[in-house]
């Protein structure tokens, strides 16, 4: 196989092992297109889009299409609308009135919405108790919490609703067939089934693996405003039961205390797992108060035994939530090892930091050293500093292969045709638009800039998306391979880096994944990384994501794409769309309810594992 062939060819089969399920639509959706061109072929894309299903909780997902009756299908066309913020419940209601209006069965409940009791305007709270009736979820734990009051400037404590995993996993196993389902580890990394397995080995008992991802995602049209979400997700899973994600809770970022609200979330959350490990649903909560409600009749029934196995977050949510260590701290940048910032570059197989490692001990001495206190999250039963996974999609796709991608088109754009940097950006845009045409691409680059290149008085990095960016490696060896010449140092040392970046990306797929294999080349690209930055210290410039980068290829043995988080990151998109403010109480409180509800209606129908 030619270079280019075998790019496209590794892709192609990284792409159909390993993509989420949620990108393989986009990636069907492709080829049923081509297929189309051809009558004889029409019937195979049919029975190809019908037998693909839409990833379970998916933004994308919408409204259920399977309900025969035209009148429900056409009213859950416009609950879901109405539940996604797309339009306003006054709006929703008046659709609801004009359907009454003409008779549809099952709407005039729905147009009532807004005239019940002494108040008749809140229209958006009556709507929301419809759409929840019957509801199969949990009923919301509140527990006091710290946030920021916005208007008196100082901290208060609010009661914070929450969806806690022990509630979650009770009522999920008990509409399940048969539990079994619940102890696959066939979605588990390789360092999370080690971690299971050696805590079941010890307690003698089957656990579920359960996971946890935190981040803020934008919620306002101007990207002013985030909300910091919490979510569960099953890793052991696999196929749409994988790409189940349920919000723990959530709120907007400026009601957050620094340092406050996010223990007084991590201490329910803790308190939620160590109820897991008794295998019984408890009676009291975290302060020692008799439980009410749904939860008291709940007391004493057995729930199953689950342990918190991994989190995924970025670098910037884990020193925020965590207080663990950043790219510039002297004593450290990495929880991991000892590495400081002038080990960035160190990338031998001899380094020093990959043989001084941080045990889960080793990383609370070095934060009580600092005065800092430690997350109530570390309180989780059998939960160590080892379980925080660190995420392909943060520190590759959109760290070191942006940083390089852009250094690698720089260098070549003297090569291509153009008097001008704007004529050779628009030269190596046709060259990736004919890379397109001719390669299967989950996601392309619309546009192309010299400023999505080089930015004034920033070092290069390509403004891409994550999948955009992955989706271009094939193309940088190409390029490399078509204009840099091996007579010329360091263009020989580009196309060698490259080559091995790419070597990278072909073992993400669990099914060809081979750990030496990953760290050879890992280790083999970032010297040679290193070395372009002897070079040009401007042009390839190192940034600290290389040493995580290192950490996740050379010393974790673990397949990234079974932990990266493309598929939580969609769910951020769900988490904004269901969070998206339409006027009424902006509260900490009123905030979360209205996002955990809108998720509990969207998604009336408990998944069965």
């Amino acid at each position: 196989m030619t270079a280019c062939a075998w790019s496209t060819h590794s892709l192609y089969c990284c792409i159909l092992a390993d993509i989420e399920s949620s990108h393989q639509v986009a990636l069907l959706s492709y080829i049923v297109r081509k297929m189309l061109v051809h009558k004889w072929t029409r019937l195979l894309a049919t029975l190809m889009l019908f037998g693909h299903a839409l990833a379970m909780f998916s933004k994308r997902q919408g409204p259920d299409r399977d309900i025969s009756d035209k009148a429900k299908k056409f009213k859950a066309n416009i609950d879901d609308l109405f539940l996604s913020n797309d339009i306003s419940a006054t709006r929703a209601q008046s659709v609801y009135q004009d359907g009454a209006d003409c008779d549809l069965p099952g709407w005039k409940k729905a147009a009532k919405v807004g005239s019940h009791g002494s108040s008749t305007k809140h229209i958006n709270r009556d709507l929301i108790r419809l759409l929840t009736r019957g509801c199969l979820w949990p009923a919301f734990f509140y527990a006091p919490v710290r946030v920021w009051d916005v208007k008196t400037q100082q901290v208060i404590l609010v009661q914070l609703p929450f969806l806690l995993p022990h509630d979650l996993l009770y009522v999920l196993a008990n509409r399940a067939d048969n539990l079994d389902g619940f102890y696959c580890t066939d979605g588990l990394c390789q360092q999370s089934k080690r971690h299971l397995d050696k805590v079941s080995a010890e307690l003698q008992t089957r656990l579920i693996a359960i996971g946890l991802w935190g981040d803020g995602t934008p919620c306002n049209f101007d990207r002013t405003q985030s909300m910091e979400s919490f979510c569960l997700n099953l890793p052991g899973l696999t196929g749409d039961l994988g790409n189940l994600r349920i919000p723990i809770t959530g709120l907007n970022k400026k009601f957050m205390a620094k340092g406050k609200t996010e223990d007084d979330i991590m201490e329910v959350i803790a308190w939620s797992f160590r109820c897991l490990l008794t295998g019984v649903m408890p009676e009291y909560d975290l302060h020692g108060a008799k439980l009410k409600g749904k939860a008291a009749k709940w007391a004493g029934q057995p729930v199953p035994k689950a342990i918190l196995t991994e989190v995924r977050a970025d670098w910037s949510w884990l020193k925020a939530t965590f207080r663990f260590p950043q790219h510039n701290e002297l004593d450290g940048i990495c929880w991991q090892c000892d590495a400081k910032p002038e080990d960035i570059k160190k990338c031998t197989s001899d380094a020093r930091w990959k043989t001084n490692r941080c045990g889960h001990f080793d990383m609370v001495h070095r934060l009580l050293e600092k005065g800092l206190t430690l997350s109530p999250l570390l309180g989780c039963p059998y939960f160590r500093t080892t379980c925080f996974l660190v995420d392909w999609l943060h520190c590759a796709d959109i760290g070191v292969l942006c940083d390089f991608l852009a250094a690698l088109f720089l260098l070549l754009l003297p090569k291509l045709p153009g008097t001008n940097q704007t004529q050779q950006v628009a030269s190596l845009w046709q060259c990736m638009q004919q890379f397109y045409k001719q390669n299967i691409t989950d996601s392309k680059l619309d546009q192309l800039k010299y400023s999505m290149l080089k930015q004034p008085k920033k070092f290069p990095k390509l403004r891409a998306r994550a999948a955009e960016a992955r989706g271009l490696v094939p193309f940088g060896l190409n390029m490399a391979n078509t204009f840099l010449s091996d007579n010329v140092e360091h263009e020989k040392t580009a196309k060698l880096a490259m080559m091995h970046l790419h070597l990278c990306y072909t073992m993400l797929s669990p099914t060809v994944f081979c750990p030496e294999i990953m760290k050879a080349n890992s280790i083999k690209f970032c010297l040679l990384y290193v070395a372009l930055e002897e070079y040009d210290p401007v042009m390839f410039h190192i940034m600290p994501k290389l040493h995580m980068f290192q950490e996740l290829t050379q010393m974790s043995r673990s397949c990234p794409s079974l932990f990266w988080t493309y598929r939580d990151e969609e769910f951020g998109g769900t988490v904004a769309q269901l969070s998206k403010r339409r006027g009424g109480s902006n509260n900490p409180k009123s905030t979360a309810e209205s996002f955990l509800n809108k998720f509990r209606a969207k998604h009336d129908d408990l998944p069965r594992i």
